[in-house]
């Protein structure tokens, strides 16, 4: 068997139809992209028996229906799968069964058409795992183990569907229930000590006794809580194989769970850091802290404290966190315990500080009365006056705080005594640190430290996921294919977080027209990509400084903003300069000292029923170029007759298409954007090194020869569109076909092209406004002039004069403060005098530098007059 290739292993699976891909003898994958790269194709994959001539068949769980149910044994107390498989009463019928290393079994289901089988773990009882989306198993039978009833996959028992159906019913019961079990196992000399998070070796726990300490643990812990049972497995285990499979086992309980590649590669991480290692005592405590809370089950504190789990010293008594919450214990005079209730329980996990060990902070994470976990990365400093800030925060999102002064002064004394050895690096925005990406509930990427977002307010996690990305696909993206407007925003939201990987700009897109296009449902798909549409999107209606805030939030982001014409007019272009910038305003601190501006890269989309230069022009504003190029303004009305749509996908009317897929994108949203970053994290490398030459390639294909820099500038903005769209349809993301959404894209350029036009929008302003001038004023403000002097008649405010010449035709000779304050005004001086000498419109003079020749004119003498052409009348500038 040791001599078969590669090939020559998965041939039965191909045989079958069942996709492969190939593992590492630790069960990790080789390819980059784990169980996605899975293929039938026997070129590829006796490719990869070239390159890795040892590799395991890895075979993905949860496609074509097929799913694993992974019976295990535990030899340390002598409780296995098999016995609870007996207990259940279950009498699993013959199925492709797979022995595995170490004793137990994969028996192979097939699961309903239309049934999606999650991948979990320890859900259905005590070893007995599920492997089904998201997960894989490898195919122990092409290693020489046994395999029984190898030509049969049968369809899943009814009782086994019952119960994966049902699992999580009674979750928090059978939690407690392990939990209560893992405590009561746990030797004392461990328990006392899991007092200390860091420092020692490891406790020598055995498969067994981690396997139950992880089933005492919630996996849909905050990502920090997450990131150190991974860390502290590793330490214990030394980075054996064994370890990690403890985590990927018990991460995949949760909804959350990433992926065993992913795992896989912070796993790898864990074991170059050379700080204090983080160990299984702060495991041991997470699981003690872990004890249901009364308060939040909406009951009355307990009279008599439970045993508690951490302990700090202060003022001659002692804070300590348990089920019953925070609570401060001192002795009166007859040495009786008096304890004062501070607040439901409130844990610190971490110390934060910045990379230059400033802005230290506490990482905090409870749960609400729901039982919905939360966590903030609190400044220390917002504690040095009286706290308020810290207690409306924390009681805004759940936490429940005893009233008065004492216990809350006593809450602010606890969040600074507490003092956990852990450590983890805060940034200051979200998006792009490195190799990571930092979102509100997590940091996407490989660190060997805890990465969180600090801010003086704690943040809902703004990708919030409902669905999978394969409902997303194949029902918002199904729905998007073959309109371009819709096709293009959804594009624009995956464009966002790429646009730090090619060095591209921050910039918007503005959908403009009627109220009946339907553009609400183009900002719908595009916030559906990161998270609810209807949280996630936001209106124009705000501040300028309001906007600033909001722009921050989303650096490396998307920013949806709907009703452009809700931005006050006289703040609106400063608005979008400000967005597409990348900068706000600098602002003094209270000492008067220079506060670093906020700063942030981003894509941001926008709707109205009408446009930028129209909204400033009810303010009596003109927009100038740099304003239009920033906001690219696209017609939302795609030319077909049916509003912003092109194709109906077999409803009725536009009007039935945007409600399907508005009802879509609230059923389905955010798990296509976590996959997307989850990919491009992976892969930055590479899409720095291939992804420009793309975006240069839809450029050169799409921008006419003689068009401007400022046309230029936006193709660019469109073509990385066109490349992240191309990119996630190719990952399985989007459910187009290839080159879509690059038609989408250059559907939505040529359309907005029509408008803005191939030349320099500057230089078109500045001839529009000089023609407009002389148009309005032409008669009333400038005198006639005969043998250089002034014709009697009342002219008032004059501009200038006119000059006629010996052909009959007229110059308009234009007083320099007049030329300076009104022909040039809103424009660059210097500027506009050169595109009006080039276009022959502003007659330089001769013989020397000065623009404006000197003309003799009686009263006045020989004085500097700007001389325009009468052949600008005939010109179109």
């Amino acid at each position: 068997m040791e001599s078969m290739t590669f090939a020559q292993k998965a041939q039965p699976l191909i045989a079958r139809g069942i996709a492969v891909f190939p593992c590492k003898p630790t069960k990790a994958p080789f390819t980059p992209r784990g169980f996605n790269d899975a293929t039938t194709e026997l070129s590829q994959i006796e490719a990869w028996g070239k390159k890795y001539p040892q590799a395991l068949v890895g075979v993905p769980t949860g496609q074509q229906g097929v799913f694993a149910l992974d019976i295990d044994r535990n030899h340390a107390n002598g409780a296995d799968g098999f016995a609870t498989v007996a207990q259940l009463g279950w009498e699993l019928p013959p199925t492709r069964t797979h022995h595995t290393r170490s004793g137990g079994v994969h028996m192979w289901f097939k699961a309903p058409e239309g049934v999606a089988i999650k991948t979990s773990a320890g859900k259905l009882g005590p070893g007995l795992d599920v492997r089904g989306a998201g997960g894989y198993v490898v195919d122990w039978s092409a290693e020489g183990l046994a395999v029984d009833h190898a030509d049969t996959i049968a369809d899943a028992p009814e009782y086994l569907l019952a119960c994966l159906n049902g699992c999580g019913q009674d979750g928090a019961k059978q939690v407690d229930t392990l939990r209560a079990a893992v405590l009561s196992n746990i030797p004392a000399a461990l328990m006392a000590a899991s007092n200390d998070d860091l420092g020692g070796g490891p406790l020598g726990l055995d498969q067994g006794q981690i396997d139950e300490l992880l089933a005492g643990l919630d996996a849909s812990m905050p990502y920090s809580g997450w990131l150190i049972v991974g860390q502290a497995l590793h330490h214990e285990t030394s980075g054996a194989q064994a370890g990690l499979d403890a985590w990927i086992t018990w991460s995949s309980r949760s909804d959350k769970f990433p992926g065993d590649v992913e795992l896989a590669s912070k796993w790898a991480g864990f074991g170059k850091s050379s700080g204090p290692q983080v160990t299984m005592r702060s495991v041991i405590r997470m699981v003690r802290e872990a004890a249901p809370s009364p308060v939040a089950n909406g009951q009355a504190p307990a009279a008599t404290p439970p045993q508690p789990s951490r302990r700090y010293l202060y003022a001659g008594g002692e804070f300590s966190v348990g089920g019953d919450g925070v609570v401060f214990t001192t002795t009166d005079s007859e040495g009786d315990p008096q304890r004062t209730w501070i607040c439901s329980p409130l844990h610190v996990t971490a110390q934060t500080r910045d990379t230059r060990s400033g802005e230290w902070g506490r990482l905090l994470s409870w749960r609400d009365a729901d039982g919905q976990p939360h966590q903030w990365a609190m400044p220390l400093e917002l504690l040095q006056a009286d706290g308020l800030e810290v207690r409306k925060e924390l009681a805004r999102l759940g936490l429940t705080i005893a009233p008065g002064k004492k216990p809350r002064d006593l809450l602010a004394a606890y969040l600074q005594v507490a003092q956990v050895q852990t450590r983890a690096r805060c940034v200051e925005r979200l998006g792009w640190h490195g190799d990571v990406y930092v979102t509100p509930s997590e940091a996407i990427g490989q660190t060997n430290e805890i990465v969180v977002y600090q801010n003086a307010h704690a943040l809902e996690p703004a990708l919030s996921i409902a669905g999978t990305a394969e409902q997303w696909r194949d029902s918002v993206g199904r729905l998007a294919a073959g309109n371009s407007r819709v096709v293009f925003a959804a594009s624009l939201a995956l464009a966002a977080p790429l646009a730090d990987i090619v060095g591209e700009d921050s910039g918007g897109f503005h959908l403009r027209g009627a109220s009946s296009t339907g553009k609400t449902t183009a900002l719908h798909v595009a916030a559906s990509i990161w998270g609810n549409p209807k949280a996630y999107a936001r209106t124009w209606r705000s501040t300028v400084n309001g906007l600033e805030s909001l722009a921050q939030m989303h650096n490396d982001g998307l920013l949806v903003l709907d009703e452009l014409s809700q931005c006050d007019p006289r703040e609106v272009g400063e608005a979008a300069y400000m967005l597409s910038n990348g900068q706000g305003k600098s602002r003094a601190t209270r000492t008067g000292t220079a506060r670093q501006a906020a700063r942030w890269r981003l894509l941001f989309l926008s709707a109205g029923e009408e446009g930028l230069s129209g909204l400033m022009g009810r303010a009596g504003q003109r927009t100038n170029a740099g304003q239009e190029v920033r906001l690219a303004d696209i017609p939302a009305d795609a030319g077909a007759g049916l509003g912003l749509f092109e194709v109906l996908h077999d409803r009725d009317n536009p009007a039935a298409l945007a409600l399907a897929t508005k009802d879509a994108a609230a059923k389905y949203h955010g798990a296509v954007g976590v996959a997307w970053l989850r990919a491009i994290v992976g892969g930055r490398a590479r899409l720095a090194d291939r992804a420009p030459a793309g975006i240069q390639r839809f450029v050169q294909e799409v921008v006419p020869p003689d068009a401007s820099g400022q046309v230029q500038r936006v193709a660019r903005r469109f073509a990385l569109v066109a490349t992240a769209g191309e990119i996630a349809t190719r990952l399985g993301l989007t459910g187009w076909g290839p080159n879509e959404a690059s038609e989408a894209a250059r559907k939505c350029f040529a359309d907005w092209l029509a408008e803005f036009g191939t030349g320099n929008r500057e230089s078109r302003a500045i001839f529009a406004h000089v023609r407009k001038f002389f148009e309005l004023h032409g008669q009333s403000r400038f005198a006639m002039l005969r043998d250089g002097a002034p014709l009697e008649g009342t002219v008032v405010n004059r501009a200038g004069f006119v000059h006629r010449l010996s052909d009959g035709t007229k110059e308009h000779w234009v007083l320099p403060e007049v030329f300076r304050t009104e022909l040039c005004a809103g424009f660059d001086q210097k500027m506009a005098t050169r595109e009006l000498v080039a276009a022959g419109w502003l007659i330089p003079s001769t013989g020397e530098r000065h623009t404006a020749p000197r003309k003799s004119i009686a009263g006045m003498g020989r004085t500097r007059v700007y001389v325009f052409s009468p052949s600008m009348w005939a010109s179109d500038g």
